[in-house]
């Protein structure tokens, strides 16, 4: 019988310490194991630990996807008057943010509530989060006036 283990990378490969961890269980547990390189486990944007609110996303030349979601967001994020910063994350900097959000085509915009099982900020959706969530759908819903050309009218 096999054990799937999903084994995080930073674009360049697998984790040669997160493999030989994972062999060490698939040892004790007297299983074969299959590695699953994870190239990228959602594009996030997380607010940095600061008080003044800047937004932090890694670059596209990190190993996320860059996709029209997380552009809409960059865009709505500077119309509000947030800093948005792109720059590579370490982990430790999930930990100490105080809003995490996924954006993707199916996640949309998505709060993320704790990383490691570490609590963001207050354990919900933040203020900054409620504002770029509402203006997103308030985008894609043709509710506020499209003034990026986002919407293509079907009659």
């Amino acid at each position: 019988m096999y054990k799937t283990l999903m084994v995080p990378t930073d674009g360049s490969g697998f984790d040669r310490e997160a493999i030989l961890v994972a062999l060490r269980i698939a040892e004790r547990c007297h299983a074969k194991v299959r590695l699953v390189r994870v190239l990228s486990q959602g594009t996030y944007f997380g607010t940095a630990a600061t008080p003044d609110g800047v937004i932090v996303t890694p670059p596209s030349a990190s190993s996320i996807l860059p996709g029209i979601t997380r552009d809409t967001l960059i865009t709505l994020a500077k119309e509000h008057g947030y800093e948005v910063r792109q720059e590579r994350i370490p982990r430790e900097m999930l930990y100490m943010a105080d809003e995490i959000f996924f954006t993707g085509t199916a996640a949309e915009v998505t709060p993320v509530r704790s990383v490691d099982r570490i609590q963001v900020g207050a354990g919900k959706r933040g203020p900054i989060t409620e504002v770029l969530q509402k203006a997103f759908f308030d985008s894609v819903k043709g509710v506020r006036e499209d003034r990026y050309g986002w919407l293509t009218p079907i009659a």
